[in-house]
Parts: C-alpha cells; sequence; structure tokens
C-alpha cells in the first residue's frame, strides 16, 4: 500500500474496471519461459476519479485502494482459480502496488 504519510482519509467508491487491457512482454510475445507472466492492465472507472485527485497523493492512494480492492475480491476466488493472491509493488516502488495471481496448474492457465 502507499506509506501511510502520502494518504489522507477520502471518500472512494470502488467500482469494476472499465477496460482491462493485456500489457507487457506476453502480448509482444516475448515472454521468457519456462515461467509465463500475463500483466493485466485495469482502468479504474473515470467517475471513481476526480480532477483534482493530481494533488497531494490523492490519485496515487486510490490507485493503491483499487489495487487492494481487487486482491481481495480476487481472494474470494483464490481456492478455485489461484493458489495465491498477494500483494506487491512494481519495481520495488511503494508507491506502484500490484496484485500477484499465482494460477492452478490445469485451471485453464497458461
Amino acid at each position: 500500500a502507499v506509506p501511510s504519510k502520502y494518504t489522507k482519509p477520502h471518500t472512494f467508491t470502488i467500482k469494476p474496471p472499465s477496460r482491462i487491457y493485456v500489457v507487457g512482454s506476453y502480448i509482444l510475445r516475448v515472454v521468457a519461459k519456462p515461467v509465463t507472466n500475463v500483466d493485466l492492465a485495469l482502468e479504474i472507472p473515470s467517475d471513481s476519479l476526480m480532477q483534482k485527485d493530481y494533488l497531494n497523493y490523492k490519485y496515487l492512494a486510490k490507485r493503491a485502494r483499487y489495487a487492494e480492492a481487487v486482491a481481495e475480491a480476487l481472494k474470494s476466488h483464490e481456492s478455485k482459480m489461484f493458489t495465491k493472491v498477494s500483494m506487491g509493488r512494481l519495481m520495488g516502488d511503494p508507491l506502484k502496488p500490484i496484485v500477484i495471481l499465482t494460477p492452478k496448474q490445469g485451471s485453464g492457465g497458461l
């Protein structure tokens, strides 16, 4: 999550993503094996953001909360589809949280 020094209480309605994109090495067909990674980018619905969210780290805090909400929602499917749902940091940056999913073998994965 975003370090607490950057966050302040604010109202934020969590809604399903407006779009989901496959990004990164998988879509470019340059993925290294034996472990296949698929990167997805989720678009936060525009009505969940405010015009001045770029000020005072509000956008970053909302993005972090959105990633946490996605992880929480996916954990309810953890036993069926994933062996693990966890949070991480993109390149170790605490302002760029990511959700890491480990699919079950034979679950229609890659």
